[in-house]
């Protein structure tokens, strides 16, 4: 080879193997021209046109090798904040402060007596509409003296499903500020217009019944709100949606087993209101089960199984879920002496601790670096707790969520208290 063209392959070797440190699929290609041309010079001209080609589309390319995607560079934000979500491990604790088994469900087993139908993969309208399914809704439907009942695959599944297929065009959804994310996500994909309301402020939700006094409306608040433990003012709301024309939905998630007649959720009570327009209960909390479901009547339903892409394009729950659902309730039903404890542990906290009587308690500690070593401490006691922080909750309230349930005892109360003696 002539000493010309070996100096300039020497270069092109050389800006090429910079190259490949920055775009490493070119490597592998690169490293198998030039082990090829050491023998045989005739061949790296031959392959030239393609290094040739491949810089072109490098070029194309180059500033988005440069510049990392936004996603990057927001997870080093996050990161770098303090804030991030980690998966935890609560495997080493024996006491539960954290979970949603408010009545300690989850601990129970159900042995099956009877065959379970076949129910093929597939959606509800396809294969997945199982012997069980069916059973299931038209049980929830009796319990909860409603119309009709819809199954979904969890709560954030029914509450996206249900608001981005329900409210229409031209319609108004006003909602509590401190609703559920999943609410929130389906009002995102809804036709319908939706403006949130100061958390059960009343005087706010008037004001805005008000503005939006010529439209369609419907109100949306929690029975019992996941990061704040208060309960919404059912009874003022009703009030104001009857003299407003305004229908409600009630999302009954931390409600359900824990609050209003037989646990069946606060409003229960109103179940017969005319201004009710449905209601969303969730058993993976309180029931100790999977799924959701849409509490309503027969044309929400039908409305839902036609158009509700939340329902209609996901796999059915298989048959053993829909009949645990089912057996869990009766179980609750039949053991009221589960809310009674419950209801009692809640009462002697609210006593230690001199809070309200919630099972979703609150205690507010400035700064997450602070609740991250409180969490540690308590975990190193075999202690579970669970802080939530922004975006979870507005910046600046962050706070320790405590989760009562049937099987917390008195002794585990008092030592939680002695805890935050000694580390708050």
């Amino acid at each position: 080879m002539p000493v010309k063209n070996a100096l300039f392959m020497s270069w092109v070797f050389i800006f090429f193997e910079q190259v490949a440190q920055l775009y490493p699929t070119f490597c592998s290609e690169f490293s198998r021209i030039r082990a090829v041309s050491r023998l045989n010079s005739a061949y790296f001209w031959s392959e030239l046109y393609f290094l040739n080609v491949f810089g072109i589309h490098l070029k194309r390319n180059f500033v988005a090798v440069k510049s990392p995607l936004k996603y990057i560079q927001k997870l080093e934000q996050v990161k770098n904040s303090g804030v991030l979500r980690v998966l935890p491990d609560y495997t080493s604790c024996d006491v539960d402060f954290v979970s949603n088994d408010y009545l300690g469900m989850s601990r129970i087993d159900f042995p099956k007596k009877q065959t379970l139908s076949f129910s093929g993969l597939g959606s509800r309208l396809i294969a997945g509409n199982s012997r069980e399914a069916q059973h299931c809704e038209d049980f929830l439907a009796e319990l909860f003296l409603a119309e009709a009942a819809l199954v979904f695959n969890s709560g954030y599944d029914a509450n996206l499903g249900f608001f981005s297929t329900l409210p229409q065009k031209e319609e108004v959804v006003l909602y509590d500020e401190a609703i559920h994310a999943s609410i929130r996500d389906g009002l995102r994909l809804s036709l319908a217009s939706s403006y949130s309301f100061a958390h059960n402020d009343l005087l706010d939700l008037e004001q805005k019944l008000q503005r939006y006094a010529d439209k369609t409306t419907i109100l949306v608040v929690e029975g019992v709100y996941s990061m704040d433990g208060d309960e919404a003012p059912l009874g003022e709301l009703f009030i104001l949606a009857a003299q407003y024309g305004a229908q409600v939905v009630v999302d009954e998630a931390h409600s359900l087993g824990v609050v209003g007649q037989h646990g069946l959720g606060l409003s229960y009570d109103w179940v017969h209101h005319p201004n009710l327009l449905a209601r969303i209960i969730t058993f993976g909390k309180a029931v100790g089960a999977h799924g959701a479901a849409v509490l309503s009547n027969h044309e929400i339903k039908e409305f839902l199984v036609h158009h509700c892409r939340a329902f209609i394009y996901t796999t059915a729950l298989p048959p053993e879920a829909y009949l645990r659902i089912r057996l869990a309730l009766e179980y609750v039903q039949k053991h009221p002496e589960m809310r009674q404890q419950l209801q009692q542990n809640i009462a002697y906290f609210a006593q230690v601790f001199e809070t309200p009587r919630q099972h979703i308690q609150l205690l507010p500690i400035a700064g997450v670096a602070k609740i991250k070593s409180l969490m540690q401490e308590a975990k190193q006691q075999k202690i579970a707790l669970k802080g939530v922080w922004s975006p979870t909750v507005p910046l600046g309230q962050e706070r320790l969520r405590i989760s009562l349930h049937a099987f917390n005892n008195e002794t585990e109360i008092n030592n939680l208290f002695h805890f935050f003696q000694a580390h708050v």
